[in-house]
């Protein structure tokens, strides 16, 4: 199973109980990470205790930005302007072959 990055630090640094930890303080008092299932991490410290940890998935709708959420309205408002459009046309066909 992939871990997103940021669900990895975010509980490595609950286990360790800090955060601004990098590669040395994480080798220097764990051992290995373990995942066993899904959303689930086994963290095996030098001393042979272990910790485990649990996150949930955050949906798709969570992880859009402000920014993306207006970059797909924009791009869905185009859609329906082109629709119109091409409905508009295909109406103006009709009428015209209708006219001869």
């Amino acid at each position: 199973q992939r871990i997103p990055e940021d669900i990895l630090i975010a509980k490595t640094s609950e286990v360790l109980g800090y955060g601004g930890w990098g590669r040395e303080e994480l080798t220097r008092d764990i051992d290995e990470i373990l995942v066993p299932e899904h959303n689930c991490l086994v963290y095996v410290f030098h001393d042979g205790h272990m910790e485990s940890v649990t996150w949930r998935h955050p949906s798709r709708r969570e992880s859009w930005t402000p920014e993306m959420r207006q970059k797909a309205r924009e791009r869905q408002l185009e859609v329906i302007r082109q629709k119109r459009k091409g409905d508009e046309e295909e109406c103006w066909h009709l009428q015209e072959k209708s006219k001869r």
